[in-house]
């Protein structure tokens, strides 16, 4: 339930989504790096620009948009595995990682892929993530989409600011450092720390309860875990993200510091989001974790 308190925050968080959100990178990751790795690594021959589309559709067209790396790579692959192109390995040690509640994270798959050596899908899936960090470091750093940093500026000076993101923590970082924006983080909580709704929980724990958490992200993920963690919601909408920015400085921000957010501002903040994506609110939740 969104929070609905007329009290003044006492020590207010600002939870941003990094790719998407604050940087203009979803699409040129990828569109450059995740899907031509994809395609790559798993070694798909026939049918690769089939193949390419459906996995830019999953991350950049479909309420999965915003999804961890190795929760979309499971989407494809349980969707591409039925494609009567597909020539893929055996992939159930793959899904049993997905949903054994181990951290999303390379390091966790490295664990996974050593007590179970040889396995196939976790060696490319583990391989296919090195090679979407080498190709992602290679593209030219991205630039915060305009309106973000003067925005994000304006909320560290009364408020806490936190980066939640499914991404790499150590690329993350690296790109809101080029950004000039790192000193206005005071936490990256990335895919090493645990899902977004988890993250987002513990932030609520620390903010002394919901009505001190705002999220905002260009993800119907990233809403399902502003929701599944009790905390209000902006949404930065994509292709419109300066204007969304703009918004946020001049009605979200002051609205959600004084305490006098409600469901019906949320609501009429998610209205053109929902549009965007094609969603018809309300939405029902994701069943897949953030």
């Amino acid at each position: 339930m969104q929070p609905t308190g007329h009290t003044m925050c006492a020590f207010p968080i600002i939870a941003v989504d990094s790719d998407g959100t604050v940087l203009d990178a979803m699409t040129p990751k990828h569109r450059r790096a995740f899907t031509p790795a994809l395609i790559d690594v798993w070694e798909i021959t026939r049918g690769a620009r089939t193949a390419s589309e459906l996995f830019l559709h999953i991350n950049l067209r479909s309420r999965h948009r915003g999804a961890n790396r190795f929760e979309a790579l499971g989407l494809f692959l349980r969707e591409w595995s039925a494609n009567p192109d597909a020539a893929l390995p055996p992939l159930d040690a793959y899904f049993a990682w997905l949903e054994s509640g181990a951290p999303r994270s390379e390091a966790a798959l490295e664990r996974a892929l050593a007590e179970h050596p040889g396995g196939v899908a976790l060696t490319r899936a583990l391989a296919w993530s090195r090679e979407v960090n080498r190709r992602c470091a290679a593209l030219p750093p991205p630039a915060p989409f305009a309106g973000a940093g003067a925005a994000l500026r304006e909320a560290a000076a009364v408020a806490r600011v936190a980066v939640v993101s499914g991404g790499n923590g150590a690329a993350i970082r690296a790109e809101w450092t080029r950004a000039g924006l790192a000193p206005l983080a005071s936490d990256f909580l990335t895919q090493e720390a645990g899902s977004k709704t988890a993250i987002l929980r513990q932030l609520v724990a620390g903010a002394g309860g919901a009505e001190g958490v705002l999220m905002l992200g260009d993800s119907l993920l990233d809403e399902d875990a502003a929701r599944a963690a009790g905390c209000a919601f902006f949404p930065i909408i994509p292709g419109a993200e300066p204007e969304s920015w703009d918004a946020f400085r001049a009605d979200a921000l002051p609205v959600f510091l004084s305490g006098r957010w409600t469901p019906e501002t949320a609501a009429r903040h998610r209205e053109k989001f929902h549009a965007t994506l094609g969603v018809q609110a309300p939405h029902p939740a994701s069943r897949h974790a953030p």
